[in-house]
């Protein structure tokens, strides 16, 4: 109002001097007196937005697609928008329009198939590299721990260990052991790293790291859980900022921002109004809110209550606007299909007060304004071609392994972000590997940009619990132990245990990855089997057994890629068998009468096999196939004591056997697929000592839990 002061002043002072020199008529008087009223006014209405206006947009997960319609009205109906701050999805939306985004690139990205797996985590199948991919187990959950080796100068004390930097001597070198029990985050962080550089990446080489440089000046808020305190980001990466003020705790992993750990903004500022004020000191605010502050939590709800003690009520009010406020309870905060109808909801409430908007705000930047200077700032956007790649986080000889593998045969640092991709879900797809961050530096020396990326190491130990629950036979407790680690190549270790009624088994076995593309893996599997003849589904008896498998052996085999979804391992190996059983096949064994077969073997074999199944146990896409050829050998020894003349004392064998197995699922509706299963196997086995042994060792065709718990030789190959 200053200016508006001086200018009626200044009008004023002009008639006086007027008067006092050449004394105008009357007319000359109202007309000087009517001009500078005028201008007052005019002035007036100029200074009402001479700070610009500021669009503030709330956190609120899903239901923050309302925002997008909101912009859109404004948009049409010339308003200008001269800065932005937001929360959470407001600041996806916020800082995605700051960039230069569409308010129709906005919904089409959100509404997209690829921003629902980049939310949930859900990686494709077709970017799994099968290849890099540890044997999957039964487990249910698992147990981490970390393995490390601290300095103190002290020693241990009550309050931890301390490292004081320069200290060598002197110091009490310890293993730390750090279990971790339970994950900080139920979506996959890799897919969600990927979109923030996906969708900011480039963007950054046109500001420098600095939000004001931006199409529109653009503010975030991310919430400093250890200070207890919002943080409001005005520089930097664009992509860590949006990151940081939409991980949300529990569902997305916290960003580590030069050392402090950072969550979603919401928890203590969902609604940065103030920070508009302050960074901007706009004249008008304009405020979309789709959240509010959580009532009284049920004292038995635990996911209310602590909710209400982790995130702090806002103000959802503006002073020096309009606030424009949003209900929508029954939209799911994690749904994303519904992005035409917030839109719309989002656009028509906004219409409704456009009148309102438009008396406040007077300036005006029509579409056409509006889009030339979007293609302004696109212009300063460099095309996202990385020239050089570094690594942080991991020591040298971690480093020279993972540039091989992410570099591949061809070892060039000039790729596109198409190039970028195949590489990086490579990466992801080892074993020892956590977590991949990464960062798109503008280098103007190198006219392009440098690849940062930041390798968290997997937690060396692992522990797996789960099995299998049945109403049938098949009921199995499993519990294994992992230990990965990566030096100079990548190293897997692990123990598991199964046991059941049915089935148990110890094994353990070894990978080294000597290079990208080759691996050696060593096994040895001890395991027993108890078939019975019932066929019953649903059934608690302790059901007679009638025939007992047990089997000892180990393999050492070499893997080599073929595809990403495709393996080759060749490999030998040897053992022992044992089968007991009954002549007559449907009596019961007993301890004191029994036949039994032993065999001891060798073998060496080729395999072919891929894998692009979205699920271990019950898949609904992609398909899983092996095609293997093997020479098998060995002695059998047999002894029936109510039938000796089918006795046999080392009989040698030596045969071929070919088989291939596929198992594919293919989705015609969202909520149906279409599968199915097929097994072949040829083997030119001489027969055995008796018919019970031979259908025991005779290839089974067992698709099914319960059939595998059954040994049913109706579906063993007889011919």
């Amino acid at each position: 109002m200053q200016d508006c002061i001086h200018s009626a002043y200044h009008g004023k002072h002009n008639q006086d001097k007027t008067e006092e020199n050449k004394r105008p008529n009357d007319t000359m008087q109202r007309l000087s007196f009517i001009i500078a009223f005028v201008c007052c006014f005019l002035s007036a209405g100029f200074c009402q937005t001479s700070g610009g206006v500021a669009l503030v947009l709330s956190g609120g997960s899903a239901r923050g697609i309302t925002h997008i319609g909101v912009i859109k009205a404004l948009e049409e109906n010339d308003i200008p928008i001269d800065y932005i701050a937001g929360t959470s999805m407001g600041a996806i939306v916020g800082g995605l329009y700051a960039s230069g985004w569409t308010t129709d690139e906005i919904a089409s990205l959100i509404g997209s198939e690829k921003f629902r797996q980049w939310f949930l985590g859900d990686v494709d199948t077709k970017n799994r590299f099968y290849y890099r991919q540890s044997e999957q187990t039964p487990a249910w959950f698992g147990i981490s721990a970390k393995i490390h080796k601290e300095d103190s100068p002290y020693g241990v004390t009550a309050m931890g260990k301390f490292k004081t930097q320069g200290q060598r001597d002197d110091t009490d070198s310890r293993t730390t052991f750090t279990p971790y029990f339970l994950p900080t985050n139920i979506s996959n962080p890799q897919l969600m790293n990927i979109a923030v550089l996906e969708m900011c990446g480039a963007t950054n080489g046109a500001t420098g790291g600095d939000f004001n440089k931006l199409m529109i000046p653009f503010r975030c808020v991310a919430s400093d859980i250890y200070e207890k305190r919002p943080v409001v980001f005005s520089g930097g990466d664009l992509g860590d900022a949006i990151r940081a003020s939409m991980s949300f705790p529990f569902m997305f992993r916290p960003v580590d921002y030069n050392g402090t750990i950072l969550y979603d903004g919401g928890i203590y500022n969902n609604f940065p109004v103030d920070v508009a004020q302050e960074e901007f000191s706009p004249a008008y605010i304009i405020g979309s809110n789709v959240s509010h502050n959580s009532g009284r939590p049920d004292k038995r709800n635990l996911i209310a209550l602590l909710e209400k003690m982790i995130v702090h009520d806002t103000d959802y009010s503006v002073e020096d606007g309009l606030l424009l406020n949003f209900s929508w309870d029954k939209i799911n905060s994690w749904d994303f299909s519904q992005v035409s109808t917030l839109v719309q909801l989002g656009y028509d409430s906004t219409m409704a007060h456009i009148d309102e908007i438009k008396q406040s705000v007077k300036r005006r930047q029509s579409q056409e304004e509006l889009a030339q200077r979007r293609q302004t700032f696109r212009k300063k956007i460099p095309p996202l071609i990385f020239k050089a790649v570094h690594f942080t986080g991991i020591d040298k000889e971690q480093e020279n392994y993972l540039k091989q593998v992410f570099l591949g045969k061809t070892k060039s640092t000039y790729f596109t972000y198409e190039d970028f991709l195949s590489n990086y879900y490579c990466l992801i797809s080892d074993e020892v590997i956590s977590e991949v961050i990464p960062h798109a530096e503008y280098d103007t020396t190198l006219s392009g940009f440098r690849l940062l990326l930041d390798v968290r190491i997997r937690d060396q130990l692992q522990i797996g619990i789960g099995g299998n629950i049945s109403t049938s036979t098949p009921t199995q407790f499993y519990i294994g132990i992992g230990y990965h680690d990566l030096k100079r190549f990548p190293i897997e270790v692990s123990l598991d245990a199964q046991v059941g009624r049915t089935y148990m088994a110890a094994s353990t076995s070894t990978r080294l990855d000597f290079t990208p593309r080759c691996y050696l893996k060593g096994e040895f599997v001890a395991h027993r089997f108890n078939y019975t003849n019932d066929v019953r589904f649903f059934s608690f008896e302790n059901r007679p057994l009638t025939f007992q498998q047990m089997e000892i052996y180990g393999k050492l085999s070499v893997g080599i890629p073929l595809t990403m979804k495709a393996r080759m391992e060749i490999g030998i190996g040897g053992g022992g068998m044992q089968d007991k059983y009954r002549l007559e096949q449907y009596l019961a064994l007993s301890d004191t009468v029994r036949d039994n077969s032993r065999y001891s073997l060798f073998n060496t074999y080729i395999q072919l096999e891929g894998n692009s199944l979205n699920h271990q146990t019950y898949p609904t896409e992609g398909h899983r196939w092996n095609v293997g050829l093997m020479m098998p050998g060995g002695v059998e020894n047999s002894v029936s004591q109510q039938y000796a003349y089918t006795n046999t004392k080392d009989e040698f064998a030596l045969w071929m056997q070919a088989s291939g197995h596929y198992d594919g699922y293919v989705r015609f509706a969202k909520h149906f697929s279409l599968g199915m299963e097929a097994e072949a196997c040829y083997s030119i086995r001489p027969l055995l000592s008796n018919y019970t042994a031979t259908m025991l060792q005779a290839p089974q065709f067992a698709p099914t839990p319960h059939s595998k718990a059954v040994r049913n030789i109706d579906f063993s190959a007889n011919q």
